[in-house]
């Protein structure tokens, strides 16, 4: 085993052996108990973001869906899958990955209060009904990039194809010796999840035995308050460049929310980046955090930071805001007066 193999090994070996000195004092938290029944009201604080789920996204599932989980369990939604299903993984317990299907994010590195989102399971990755991933609350989105390389970790589990040289180094050491008590660290997170693959096999015989019905969108069931934009028009691109040095703005005002939506197209008409700021102190404001574009009855764009990113096309013509819960906002264009 290399150098740094062996190190990284060491130091996860040492966060699990904590673990299991916490557990046999009694310390760690009760699973939920299987003989309640679940809450009707699953927070007093915040119902689930149920709508506009993103490939990209970052969420914490409704507990009583993993009952012998104990600890909050994030996950990173993969993208769509078949039959209506999303591919999900969770984020791991330790803040170090324990094999080569675990990806290190960085997030801990860079952001001790991200610690929880340190590192990315896709060795336990599941499909799940969109009723599952619609219990849970939105916090954050991946990046790009970021994206990318949770894919090619997946891809590597699945198929066995090698990882590029960049990523050798952010996932954790192989196993070898059939007594590595990693394998008793994945015997437990598999458990704990098992219950998502249960609810993807009855969601797949459900949909066996039901008969065609044309689905109806919640994207569609609501009529939005439409803007028109002067975005995703590359004449209109090169004609704001050459005016101002720059791409085209749009700027819009949400009086619900009291925030500014700043919109600016790069030059070249491709890529459009948009920044939530309050209208009290120009600071970037939270409030549309979990919030939507749409265009055309289709989620275009997802709000996560105070900010989001576009390819520009799909800002062209009309647009309507939406909250985290699916609620058409009423925006109005500012005019440079």
């Amino acid at each position: 085993m290399p150098n740094t193999d062996a190190k990284s090994l060491a130091l996860w070996l040492r966060l699990w052996r904590e673990e299991v000195a916490l557990a046999e004092a009694g310390e760690l938290p009760d699973p939920l108990p299987t003989s309640v029944s679940p809450p009707h009201k699953p927070s007093e604080v915040q119902s689930f973001d149920s709508f506009g789920v993103w490939t990209g996204d970052i969420r914490l599932l409704n507990p009583w869906l993993v009952r012998e989980v104990r600890r909050p369990l994030y996950f990173a939604v993969l993208g769509e899958w078949l039959d209506g299903m999303w591919l999900i993984a969770p984020f791991a317990r330790f803040s170090l990955p324990a094999t080569v299907g675990e990806f290190n994010t960085g997030r801990g590195e860079s952001d001790p209060r991200q610690s929880p989102l340190s590192v990315l399971s896709l060795w336990n990755a599941h499909t799940v009904p969109p009723e599952v991933v619609q219990q849970s609350w939105f916090l954050d989105t991946l990046s790009e990039s970021e994206l990318e390389n949770a894919w090619e970790v997946f891809r590597q589990v699945m198929t066995g194809k090698a990882l590029p040289p960049h990523l050798m180094e952010r996932v954790g050491p192989p196993m070898h010796h059939p007594a590595d008590p990693r394998h008793d660290y994945l015997a437990e997170e598999a458990g704990g999840l098992s219950p998502l693959g249960r609810s993807a096999e009855e969601y797949v015989s459900h949909l066996k035995d039901a008969v065609d019905v044309v689905p109806v969108s919640r994207e569609t069931e609501v009529e939005d308050k439409w803007v028109e934009s002067t975005l995703g028009q590359f004449g209109l691109a090169v004609a704001g460049a050459a005016a101002t040095g720059g791409g085209i703005t749009l700027k819009l005002h949400v009086p619900e929310l009291e925030v500014r939506v700043t919109f600016r197209q790069d030059s070249r008409g491709e890529r459009v980046i948009a920044r939530v700021t309050s209208l009290i102190d120009s600071n970037v404001s939270h409030k549309l955090d979990g919030g939507v574009v749409m265009r055309g009855g289709k989620v275009v764009g997802k709000f996560a930071r105070g900010r989001a990113e576009f390819k520009a096309t799909t800002l062209s013509g009309k647009i309507g805001l939406r909250n985290r819960r699916g609620n058409p906002l009423v925006a109005i264009v500012e005019t440079d007066s």
